[in-house]
């Protein structure tokens, strides 16, 4: 007798078609379902997929959920929405680790582009600190200090101490202005200075200080020319 259920041999096809394709091409709910099949395998994650995308709008939307919202969703598990909630910081992760072989930096631009993905997504005001060599290569990438909104520290021994480890020879920081537009404020161009005279008593030196706005727009102080002597 023929099955009436529609979904019958789904999951084993899905599993098929992202062997032979990958993940390219496929709709954003048949992406989720399949992510939920080993943290839910005895119930229908296709209609779970399609009942999250539709409370948070997509993909990404789920992903930026968080595990409190996630678990309010019908049929989601603890394992499930701990799962998801966890998913961002792990591509973060990756993208980080990929972004920092070899990384050369060439100027301020780059220095800007690369320092404003870091800070995409952060809700409060958080500084970020890059270190390189004398070639301009990255050593790493920290993140600082985060605070509430626009009362954002600068703690000039922690990077400082941080930059001598690390034996960087150069150093960018960068914060965001996640209420505001990317313009240097007085209390910004302030420390800055300081951190820049503290650095170079120490031989490191201060390349610049990116600051990106809630627009996604980023300014270099020192194309700025805040950084003349």
């Amino acid at each position: 007798m023929a099955s009436n259920n529609p979904h019958k041999g789904h999951r084993e096809r899905l599993r098929s078609q992202i062997k032979a394709r990958g993940l390219d091409g496929l709709p954003e709910h048949n992406v989720l379902e399949y992510l939920l099949f080993p943290l839910i395998p005895q119930r229908d994650t296709n209609e779970l997929a399609h009942r999250l995308i539709g409370e948070f709008g997509s993909f990404s939307g789920v992903l930026d959920a968080g595990y409190e919202q996630l678990r309010t969703v019908q049929g989601m598990t603890d394992n499930a929405a701990l799962f998801l909630s966890c998913l961002p910081d792990c591509l973060r992760l990756y993208g980080e680790g990929c972004r920092r072989q070899d990384r050369v930096f060439k100027n301020s631009e780059e220095m800007g582009e690369y320092l404003k993905q870091q800070l995409q997504g952060r809700s409060d005001e958080t500084l970020i600190c890059l270190f390189l060599d004398l070639k301009y290569q990255m050593i790493d990438c920290r993140v600082i200090s985060e605070g509430v909104p626009s009362m954002i520290n600068f703690p000039m021994a922690k990077i400082a101490q941080l930059a001598v480890r690390l034996g960087a020879s150069i150093v960018t920081i960068a914060h965001n202005h996640p209420r505001g537009l990317a313009i240097p404020s007085v209390a910004d161009r302030e420390t800055t200075s300081r951190l820049r005279e503290t650095l170079a008593r120490i031989g490191i030196d201060l390349y610049d200080h990116i600051i990106v706005g809630i627009d996604d727009e980023f300014v270099s102080m020192r194309a700025s020319n805040y950084f003349i002597k």
